[in-house]
């Protein structure tokens, strides 16, 4: 190679590695804004007068969109260059994400919500795709975890941002504005080559990778059992977290309102330890994400394994925790300075058994139950060919975020309508609510024993498909020569 040639060549492996990096901030704005409302609840039930199930419905319907609309943007990804898709979902998500500032009543802000969500839907099944072209198989569990790291970070800016301000609106504008300058900038950089990953191609230097989904694809993609049972699960297994994410903070902020506070400090307190929550299957997506990968070495139906283990181990903890009762026994200073919140929360921590207890089993039980994430990713990638990737991924998170968009309205129905007997005085809605949503992951388990006993046959299929196609590849390239 010359001279030159060497320089392209590095040219664009570091416009490839830029793309990485404003990828993943662009990741990073579009989970942040799924989470700026949660917090803030209690702020918009005040203002537009609305019930429980009314606030919930806002997250659940954008959440629902997001998942009709992965299969669109999953689908558009296999067929054309991946970063066209992700700069129109982005732009759209920002304008609607921007709108939201301006919502005058309770419907504004439902139908700004809903068309936010037609663009959110683009980040896992683009970045799933990309991952997968980027990372060798024996690596993907680690890389996966660090993408779920990002994702639950993510959220946990969204946590954060919307704490930055007394009201509800600001934290959209926070959001948007950066979410409108990193899509622009992502439009003129290099995505990675397709399936350059994979071991069966690690031969070939110059790779075209020319196959695309079809509507044959599509078929495949369903009738590949593993796929089936893995893409089902998600509906058992997002809707703990759906239940959690909205209505654990929301319990929190209700229990530290008891005190006097106004509600934008208890709305910083919910949005805290609720984001503390979340932090749990962050650090549990990394640790089963790394031995993840060690044990996909010695067998591979290993990562199906791990999330088999992390699904049902979280449940008796987590379950166990938000049916501990507690009350605030300290004095909460009525500030909105975030510092002083956490170490008022310091202070109610050594001193609040009860409550030292709750979070120790939700957090463990967050860490176990976390873990399934990067395995799944992993063994999704592992079971489909490159072409049906962000089409594969556009399907399971469309199930997932049906499991995910349907917790926050499904919370909300069993606490104004199911357990409403339970309300007053203890507020033992809120936990019974919490320990139906995390019930949901005992069938989530029994879906991904019967993903176990086929996933052998599946990556055995895909791994024969690959390497007749390098074959025919490598042929080519010496009749070319």
């Amino acid at each position: 190679m010359t001279e030159n040639g060497k320089k392209i060549k590095k040219s664009f492996k570091n416009l490839e590695f830029l793309m990485i990096i404003v990828f993943f901030i662009l990741v990073l704005l579009n989970f942040a804004d799924q989470s700026l409302l949660i917090p803030k609840y209690s702020l918009v039930q005040l203002e537009f007068g609305i019930s429980e199930t009314e606030v919930g419905l806002v997250t659940t319907i954008t959440t629902l969109v997001s998942g009709a609309f992965m299969v669109f943007w999953g689908y558009y990804a296999d067929k054309v260059a991946r970063k066209y898709a992700m700069f129109f979902s982005s732009i759209i998500w920002s304008i609607f994400s921007f709108m939201t500032f301006f919502s005058i009543n309770y419907m504004q802000l439902l139908i700004f919500r809903a068309l936010t969500g037609i663009g959110l839907g683009c980040v896992l099944p683009i970045g799933f795709s990309i991952i997968s072209d980027l990372i060798s198989p024996e690596k993907r569990s680690i890389t996966f975890a660090l993408w779920g790291v990002a994702l639950g970070f993510g959220g946990g800016v969204g946590y954060i941002v919307s704490t930055f301000s007394i009201e509800w609106r600001t934290p959209f504008l926070m959001i948007s504005i950066p979410g409108f300058i990193f899509s622009f900038i992502f439009l003129f950089l290099k995505e990675p080559e397709r399936a350059r990953s994979e071991r069966e191609f690690k031969d070939i230097k110059e790779l075209h990778y020319s196959y695309r989904i079809n509507r044959k694809g599509l078929r495949i993609v369903w009738t590949n059992k593993t796929n089936r049972w893995m893409i089902i699960q998600g509906i058992f297994g997002c809707i703990p977290w759906g239940v959690s994410q909205a209505w654990l903070p929301y319990y929190f902020s209700y229990k530290f309102s008891l005190t006097g506070i106004s509600a934008s400090v208890y709305a910083i307190i919910g949005a805290i330890l609720g984001g503390l929550f979340m932090a749990g299957a962050a650090i549990g997506n990394f640790i089963f994400g790394y031995f993840g990968d060690k044990i996909h070495k010695r067998r591979i139906d290993g990562r199906v394994l791990l999330s088999t283990i992390s699904v049902f181990g979280g449940v008796p903890l987590i379950a166990i925790a938000v049916m501990i009762p507690f009350n605030v026994v300290t004095t909460i200073p009525n500030s909105t300075d975030t510092l002083v919140i956490i170490q008022a929360l310091i202070n109610e921590f050594s001193n609040n058994l009860n409550l030292s207890i709750i979070f120790l089993l939700a957090f463990i039980g967050s860490i176990i139950a976390g873990g399934c994430g990067a395995t799944w990713y992993a063994a999704t990638a592992d079971v489909n060919l490159p072409e049906h990737r962000g089409t594969v991924m556009g399907v399971s998170n469309t199930f997932d975020t049906i499991g995910r968009g349907l917790g926050p309205f499904f919370g909300g129905f069993l606490i104004n309508y199911v357990f409403y007997m339970f309300k007053y005085p203890f507020r033992l809605d809120l936990n019974l609510t919490l320990l139906i949503g995390i019930l949901f992951w005992i069938p989530c388990g029994f879906f991904w024993i019967l993903a176990l006993k086929t996933v052998k046959n599946d990556m055995n299929n895909v791994h024969e498909i690959l390497e007749k196609r390098a074959k025919e590849l490598k042929e080519k390239n010496m009749n070319s020569d």
